[in-house]
């Protein structure tokens, strides 16, 4: 009878099993607020250049924000290395190796 979804014990929600740390939500809101500086800024000095110059870069004046925008997401995703470099008195013994 417990199998029923009405009867079934309720069970707490995600969020409140869930809980971040004040100080880390309070990191989050400041990298967001920075990175959102940044991409203002960087809005901004794309807006100062005369068209000759966009198009020497290959961005036209209406897509700006959108470049900006494509730019500060990718930044976001970078690759990282899967594995940790060699510490620094292992790396003379694999380029002995190598040789």
């Amino acid at each position: 009878m417990t199998d029923h979804p009405i009867l079934r014990p309720s069970t707490p929600a995600r969020r409140d099993a869930k809980r971040s740390n004040p100080l880390t939500t309070l990191a989050q809101f400041l990298a967001r607020a920075f990175q959102r500086w940044q991409q203002r800024k960087a809005i901004a000095h794309l807006e100062a250049l005369d068209d000759r110059q966009l198009e020497d870069i290959g961005i036209s004046r209406n897509d700006i924000s959108r470049h900006v925008e494509d730019l500060f997401r990718r930044k976001g995703r970078q690759i990282r290395p899967k594995r940790s470099l060699a510490a620094p008195e292992e790396a003379p013994n694999e380029l002995r190796r190598a040789a």
